[in-house]
């Protein structure tokens, strides 16, 4: 899975590029997120190791085939 932003600020509006994560459902689990969020994959991002302070947590498998899901529309794969 590419690196993908994650946001604090839920849109008023749910574009097939971008995956809700409530806080208190199974998809947040092990994540480290304390609000609700979207992972917003039309906007991929590069990071140089120097930049990672510390890792918050990981998605999990099915999450993170969701995030996938949302990164192909984002590249026009489907």
């Amino acid at each position: 899975m590419p690196p993908c932003a994650v946001a604090g600020q839920l849109p008023r509006q749910l574009d097939p590029t971008n995956l809700i994560v409530l806080r208190d459902s199974p998809e947040s689990a092990g994540t480290g997120l304390d609000r609700d969020s979207v992972v917003q994959a039309e906007s991929i991002v590069t990071l140089t190791k120097a930049s990672v302070i510390r890792r918050l947590g990981r998605f999990n498998d099915e999450t993170i085939q969701a995030i996938d899901q949302c990164v192909r529309v984002s590249l026009g794969l489907v």
